[in-house]
């Protein structure tokens, strides 16, 4: 039958090995052999399929040996073929017989977790402490669940029924026609005393036969066991039968030693197969080499056939996911308060976003209302319940133009490397570049068809129509959304006239029990002395309802110690008289702030200009400067400017100062004052 190539997507599981001798008892393994892909000729690899199972099969280069090797070996496989979700570590080792365990030339070790190790331990890596005893530092990861559950139903397996009549003597007859890789050619199983080393010679025909540890000879069709527990991994050749069992001992019970696996468990995850082909001590020879990689490749494939096909490609697509996922970022996110948690709101948020299943098309939702509704709030509470729904949430500043590319820059370091171009990445920190190539690079993340699971969160986009409305600032939101069908993309503003997008999300009105909860926790005295009897439908007419309306009104009245009552009943009889000012100038329902808190600020600061002439004047200072803008200093005029400026800015600047270093003053004295008195 002719081979085919199949698409390096198509390969879930890598099969590494360490030498030539391990990745031919491999080939042999192959149910079926694939056309090789020549993409990458540094390594050499294998492709076909084991059960239902496509593999990578990978041994590294001549001279790459230990962990070094290994790593090299599974980050070029991995990096070549990206769908991999696991890996298998098949080859020969060095068993540890033990009283407990009776370990054999010819049996297979399978890492398990066993008590503190993960399954496999680094034993030459750690950090020498007193009494020159070696503390191990950095453990290694365990293999994938859907690994160790294969490995639990082999072990259920095994107490089933004999392994002469199971599967591993039925994985292992693909050998029967290679000799050199037959049990009979490997010759006798002999174990010496640990503290009996080599004579001399290739073989051990010139080693006391006095110093052999007797064993009961197993059952025919037993001959092979296999076992569960710790492998240790390190660069150094184990080859002397006391530094074995001492390394045993401190490590809780060893099974095997070997030189790969300790250079990948932490980068995939990985399930070490090992076929004792000798007992790591000064006996160490090669002839067990080729039936040890024959069984342990018998039992990897024993392993295989209990990993569900479909689990491995939901992996996959899982896996797949997984490398677009940015974790969520709080910078920028407003903390959420009393009023942005509406059930309703929320509810209906998640209908429209978040999608079940495969992702389908673009979800797009405009949230509009008037400025104080809390709109932001809202966006914020949804993204932070839900943000592990997306693989990743962008929270762009929409204000203006240059907030929202920065916040885009922003966000483009936050990609992985490799995924975005270098230049785009560094941006945020270099500013070398051009910012319109960093969205347009992010844009193009986003548009990728496997990276499908993201939040777009545009908010306070209200200078913006998509006619220009003549502002330097304004810009069409449209210009910055992916091109792609997939997605979700929440944008908060108050321009009403955003009806061009598929879906709108008004702000609802706020509950009585909502209402006068967040009332309580804004207002530290007793609520129903300031609120006397009101009516929620009063509460709502100040104005609209608007939280933010409302939180201000909590604060004067917490300041001042004016019932709601007075401050209701101003607000009323100004009102006729402000609707008349901003009708006349013919306020657009479309306009930023829709008449309504400007009506509010105005008839906040007529209250102030009341009180404190000189306060309100400060209020309509900063009302004309950059909220982030004004500093002290910049109010402390010099001889010159003073003449010019206004006498009360002269007199606040000047005061301000004054009391500050009287108040500095007054604190000194009063701690020389205890002083005295003691």
């Amino acid at each position: 039958m002719a081979r085919r190539r199949l698409d390096v997507a198509e390969y879930t599981v890598g099969w590494l090995c360490a030498l030539p001798i391990d990745l031919a008892a491999a080939q042999v393994m192959l149910d079926e052999e694939h056309l090789p892909h020549d993409s990458v000729n540094s390594i050499r690899y294998t492709l076909g399929r084991v059960g239902n199972h496509n593999v990578v099969l990978a041994c590294p280069p001549a001279g790459r040996i230990g962990i070094s090797g290994a790593t090299f070996s599974a980050a070029k496989v991995t990096t070549i073929f990206k769908s991999i979700c696991f890996t298998l570590m098949v080859g020969v080792g060095g068993g540890v017989p033990s009283p407990e365990t009776d370990v054999r030339l010819g049996d297979v070790v399978i890492s398990q977790p066993v008590a503190e190790h993960s399954g496999v331990v680094q034993y030459d890596f750690g950090k020498t402490v007193q009494g020159g005893h070696m503390k191990r530092t950095g453990p290694l990861n365990a293999p994938s669940k859907i690994l160790l559950d294969a490995v639990s139903q082999l072990k259920a397996y095994g107490y089933q029924t004999r392994l002469d009549k199971g599967s591993l003597a039925m994985h292992l007859s693909p050998f029967d026609r290679h000799l050199e890789f037959s049990r009979e050619s490997a010759g006798p199983d002999t174990l010496f005393e640990a503290s009996y080393h080599h004579h001399s010679g290739a073989t051990c025909e010139r080693c006391s036969k006095d110093r052999i540890i007797p064993r009961m000879a197993r059952r025919a069709g037993e001959e092979v066991t296999i076992h569960y527990g710790t492998i240790a991994s390190g660069n150094q050749l184990i080859k002397d039968g006391p530094t074995r069992d001492r390394l045993s001992e401190e490590l809780g019970g060893l099974l095997c030693f070997e030189m790969e696996a300790a250079g990948i468990m932490n980068s995939c995850q990985c399930l070490v197969v090992r076929g004792i082909g000798n007992y790591a001590d000064s006996h160490k020879n090669d002839m067990w080499q080729p039936y040890a990689a024959s069984t342990a490749a018998a039992c990897a494939k024993w392993v295989l056939s209990f990993v569900p096909a479909a689990d491995v490609v939901k992996i996959a697509i899982v896996e797949d996911a997984l490398k677009y996922r940015i974790p969520f970022d709080l910078k920028g996110v407003p903390i959420v308060g009393e009023f942005a948690e509406q059930p309703e709101d929320l509810k209906e948020l998640e209908e429209a976003l978040i999608q079940q299943g495969e992702p389908s098309e673009r979800r797009l939702l405009v949230l509009y209302g008037l400025v104080g509704l809390d709109k932001t709030q809202l966006a914020a509470s949804f993204a932070r319940r839900h943000r592990n729904k997306f693989s990743s949430v962008l929270w762009l500043d929409g204000s203006n133009i240059r907030k929202l590319k920065q916040d885009f820059a922003e966000f483009a370091s936050r990609i992985p490397a490799e995924q975005i171009s270098e230049t785009s990445r560094l941006y945020a920190t270099s500013s070398i570049g051009d910012v319109d190539m960093v969205v347009k690079d992010v844009l193009s993340w986003l548009s990728r068809s496997d990276n499908n699971r993201w939040l777009m969160v545009i908010y306070n986009v209200d200078k913006t129509s998509g006619r220009r409305d003549g502002s330097k600032e304004a810009y069409d939101v449209e210009e910055f959304l992916p091109e792609a069908d997939h997605g979700s993309v929440l944008i908060t503003t108050c321009l009403f006239h955003l009806d061009r997008f598929l879906e709108e999300f008004g702000t609802k009105e706020f509950h009585e029990e909502q209402i006068w909860a967040a009332l309580k926790a804004l207002y530290t005295k007793d609520v129903s002395k300031c609120f006397i009897n009101q009516r929620v439908d009063d509460l709502m007419k100040f104005p609209c309802g608007s939280p933010f309306a409302l939180t201000q009104a909590a604060a004067i009245t917490s300041k001042t110690g004016t019932i709601f009552d007075t401050q209701l009943r101003l607000h009323k009889k100004r009102r006729l008289k402000l609707a008349d000012i901003y009708d006349s100038k013919r306020a657009s329902s479309q306009s930023y702030s829709n008449g309504v808190i400007a009506m509010l600020w105005t008839a906040l600061y007529m209250a102030v200009l009341q009180e404190d002439e000189t306060a309100a004047n400060l209020l309509l200072l900063w009302a004309h400067l950059d909220n982030n803008g004004p500093w002290h200093d910049s109010l402390a005029t010099g001889p010159r400017m003073a003449e010019r400026a206004e006498t009360w800015l002269e007199k606040i600047a000047h005061s301000g100062i004054a009391t500050r270093r009287k108040g500095w003053k007054r604190k000194i004295g009063e701690k020389f004052s205890r002083k005295d008195r003691r």
